[in-house]
């Protein structure tokens, strides 16, 4: 795992909204969803 996706699944289990953790991480939500759903975080 990178650390932009162990900090896009720490956010997440922090309780921020894809869109939020795209806006905060400047990525798209497309690529945030693809993460979490590949950790199965979704």
């Amino acid at each position: 795992m990178t650390p932009i996706e162990q900090e896009i699944i720490d956010l997440y289990n922090q309780g921020l909204a894809i869109e939020e953790i795209s806006e905060e991480l400047g990525i798209s939500e497309s690529s945030v969803f693809t993460i979490l759903d590949e950790n199965n975080e979704l």
